[in-house]
């Protein structure tokens, strides 16, 4: 869901009725990958290289 909703730019009722699940589902399932997302590139700060490179 992360990726249709962030790099495939599809809008949370797209995905919802892609996936064929509630739209509170797919909110909070991005909402919560986007947190884990968050804290892994706060612990490994090295990731950060990547991305600007």
């Amino acid at each position: 869901m992360f990726v249709l909703r962030f790099l495939k730019d599809f809008s949370y009722l797209e995905i919802s009725r892609a996936m064929e699940c509630p739209l509170g589902t797919v909110r909070s399932r991005v909402f919560r990958a986007r947190n884990l997302i968050k804290d892994m590139v706060i612990q490994n700060r090295a990731i950060l290289t990547y991305v600007y490179d």
